[in-house]
């Protein structure tokens, strides 16, 4: 603790030393007192024995066959559909900065868009499947396009040509090609965008028709190898990723699609890992969801799935999609769109809190914010809401300074109250978290009028 204050006073010092008017300031490699002081372990927050699933076997099913339903979506919609690309080109006006912090010039950026050739958009309409954890770009290019570095939450990692990370095993429709051919610009359940031609293999009817089996596994540990009978990594899945199963009991088998040399998919039939993978959807208890919540712990922080990490909504969509539940892709949507929600828009910082004391469900419901999303938890010791989230990082601000931006950088999933880093006076404005909320979201399958006391 004595490390932790001299810290503080240095950092305190550094920004005092700084001159006057703009400045950004991000801190790395330090704590806030939330991490030291609150249990980083969720069971610690579930206070009551439960005995029995949260929701119905019936319940449950119904909202697993939705989430299978809506999984599927693409290999069964008419035609060629508009996904939602309005503005795509005009993302690079505000995030020029590529991979070097330089600018694109103005011929980097028209071959760019140029390659996209949405000017023959769509091209093609055909059905296809990830066979790998897969890059969904908003442009058909790996390479970053970053705001201005220099101002508070920008640059790394905030690469606004990564739209999502998608599972292996999703199922993709197919609308258009760019120039080079190297590129796809695909639909699945959550969103659209450009796909690489190497990481999705097109599919045939005789392989829907396998594929849709009609029973599911679901991974419920990161970095699950997927080997064959004889041992060969096929491929690496992570939470979050469903496949379809054949058979039953000693003999049950998980259905991994493969990309054959000439681009097309076939199945191949593996042994389903011990613990790793269970059967779909796996019963909502409050053991399995205290169970499931652990693993998330500590794990980076990654924009739109960069790199295969999360950021603060893919967190919520992996975590609840073993239980049967497809929940939308951005924090906005998952906030108003995934299920009953109070608005606390329009409501103070300390009423906010009120409902979600009052109101909120531990394990079962989520505290939207502008920009971001998390898991509420209960109350801590002293009565503050406590949530899970995948936080990059605690803005900074200084009262005596309005020219001062930043971040104290987390980059990681936490346990935090509303009110992260509040102890860093003059560096931290206590209640800005709050003041930021704008939803109390319950999970599918819950609601406002619900209690703590009926689902204890």
């Amino acid at each position: 603790m004595k490390k932790l204050k001299i810290l503080a006073a240095a950092t305190a010092l550094m920004c005092a030393a700084l001159p006057s008017g703009a400045q950004v300031v991000n801190l790395y490699g330090q704590n806030i007192e939330d991490l030291q002081n609150l249990s980083q372990d969720p069971g610690d927050y579930w206070k009551w024995t439960l005995r029995g699933s949260w929701l119905s076997e019936r319940e449950q099913n119904e909202l697993s066959e939705s989430a299978v339903k809506q999984f599927f979506r693409p290999w069964h919609s008419a035609g060629a559909p508009v996904p939602d690309l309005a503005g795509t080109e005009n993302v690079l006006d505000g995030a020029p900065y590529t991979s070097s912090l330089t600018v694109r010039t103005e011929a980097q950026r028209r071959e760019l868009v140029d390659a996209a050739q949405m000017n023959l958009y769509p091209t093609m309409d055909r059905r296809a499947v990830t066979v790998r954890f897969a890059a969904c770009r908003v442009l058909p290019d790996m390479h970053p396009a970053f705001a201005d570095p220099g101002t508070a939450g920008e640059g790394y990692p905030f690469d606004y040509l990564q739209n999502s990370g998608v599972h292996p095993g999703t199922p993709l429709r197919v609308l258009h090609a760019d120039k080079s051919g190297g590129w796809y610009l695909c639909e699945y359940s959550s969103a659209a965008g450009w796909f690489r031609a190497e990481d999705i293999a097109f599919v045939s009817a005789r392989f829907c028709r396998r594929y849709e089996s009609g029973h599911y596994a679901a991974v419920v540990d990161d970095n699950t190898p997927l080997r064959s009978a004889a041992g060969r990594t096929l491929c690496t899945a992570c939470i979050g990723a469903v496949f379809p199963t054949a058979g039953s009991g000693q003999d049950a088998r998980l259905l991994i699609p493969l990309r054959a040399s000439d681009g097309t998919a076939k199945i191949a039939l593996i042994p389903v890992p011990e613990k790793s993978v269970r059967p779909y959807p796996v019963p909502f208890t409050a053991e399995n969801m205290t169970a499931q919540a652990r693993k998330f712990m500590g794990t980076l922080y990654g924009w739109g799935g960069l790199y295969g990490d999360r950021d603060c909504s893919m967190m919520v969509k992996d975590l609840t999609a073993p239980f049967g539940m497809m929940m939308p892709r951005n924090s906005r949507a998952q906030s108003f769109g995934s299920g009953p929600f109070i608005d606390l828009r329009k409501l103070s910082a300390a009423e906010k809190v009120r409902v979600i004391r009052e109101k909120g469900l531990p394990f079962r419901s989520l505290i939207g914010f502008s920009g971001h999303i998390g898991l509420y938890l209960g109350l801590n010791a002293k009565g503050q809401p406590v949530m899970m989230h995948n936080l990059w990082g605690v803005a900074l601000s200084r009262p005596e300074n309005p020219g001062l931006s930043g971040r104290l950088v987390i980059g990681r999933t936490v346990i935090t109250t509303l009110d992260p880093g509040a102890e860093r006076t003059g560096l931290v404005v206590r209640g800005r978290l709050a003041e930021r909320m704008t939803a109390l979201t319950f999970l599918p399958g819950f609601g406002a009028e619900e209690t703590v006391e009926k689902q204890r």
